[in-house]
C-alpha cells in the first residue's frame, strides 16, 4: 500500500487509478497503527503489489486487480483513510474469493472531504477534478454568511484566507470557493459600505500540474 499524506498528490493518484479503469472502490478511517497488517492483508489477497504487467495480464484474462493507498485525515494525525480501488471485475469475482467479500461501491470516488466529478472547463469541454463535498461547501457558505452579517471584518479574512492553506485547491475546489465568496462579497456590500475584508474570490491559487505517478 501506498502511503501518500499529501492530500493533494493522493487525489492526483486516486484520480489517475480511476482513470485507468479502477472504477469500483472501497474507503475508510483508521488508526494509523493498523494500516500496515491492512496493507499486508490487500497485498495477500488482492495483489496490490504486483508489477504492471502482472496486472495488465489479469486485466486481459478479465480477472480483477486492485490499487490502494492510504492517506492523511485533516484534524486527526493518528488516523489514516484508507482506499481501495479495483477493475469491475471485482463485481463478478467467484463468491469463494476475497473479491466477493468485500462491498464494492461503483460511485465516483471520494477521499475525505472531496468527491471527484466531470465538469466543463472553461476552454471548452469536460475534464475531470475534485469538487469539495456539497455539505461541506454549504457549511462553509452557513459560516461566511453569519459572519458577513456580524460584520467581522477580521473574522472574514481570517476564515477565508484558511481556506486557501487547508484545501486542495483543483479547477473544481476553486470554482466552488470563487462562488461562495462572491455570493459572501455581494452580501457584504449589501449590508455595508466598507470593501470586503475578506481574500479576492479572482486572486485563489490553483492547481496546474499533474503529478503522474505509476499505478
Amino acid at each position: 500500500m501506498r502511503e501518500v499524506l499529501n492530500t493533494t498528490a493522493a487525489l492526483w493518484q486516486v484520480m489517475q487509478h480511476h482513470q485507468r479503469g479502477y472504477t469500483v472502490s472501497i474507503a475508510f478511517v483508521t488508526e494509523s497503527e493498523k494500516v500496515p497488517g491492512k496493507a499486508l492483508q490487500w497485498e495477500r489477497d488482492f495483489g496490490t503489489r504486483l508489477l504492471s504487467y502482472q496486472k495488465q495480464d489479469r486485466k486481459q484474462r478479465r480477472l480483477p486487480t486492485a490499487v490502494a493507498l492510504s492517506t492523511q485525515v485533516h484534524g486527526s494525525p493518528s488516523k489514516r483513510e484508507l482506499i481501495l480501488m479495483a477493475t469491475p471485475f471485482a463485481l463478478t469475482a467467484h463468491p469463494d474469493s476475497p473479491w466477493a467479500k468485500e462491498k464494492w461501491v461503483e460511485h465516483l470516488p471520494r477521499c475525505g472531504v472531496y468527491i471527484m466529478v466531470r465538469s466543463p472547463r472553461p476552454q471548452g469541454g469536460y475534464s475531470w477534478t475534485w469538487n469539495l463535498q456539497e455539505s461541506i461547501r454549504a457549511r462553509l457558505f452557513a459560516r461566511l454568511t453569519q459572519l458577513v452579517k456580524s460584520r467581522n471584518a477580521s473574522a472574514i479574512r481570517t476564515e477565508t484566507e484558511s481556506w486557501v492553506q487547508i484545501f486542495s485547491m483543483f479547477r473544481g475546489v476553486r470554482a466552488q470557493l470563487i462562488r461562495t465568496i462572491r455570493s459572501a462579497q455581494k452580501l457584504w456590500h449589501a449590508c455595508n459600505r466598507t470593501s470586503w475584508p475578506g481574500i479576492d474570490p479572482e486572486d485563489l491559487p490553483f492547481i496546474t500540474e499533474f503529478r503522474r505517478q505509476q499505478a
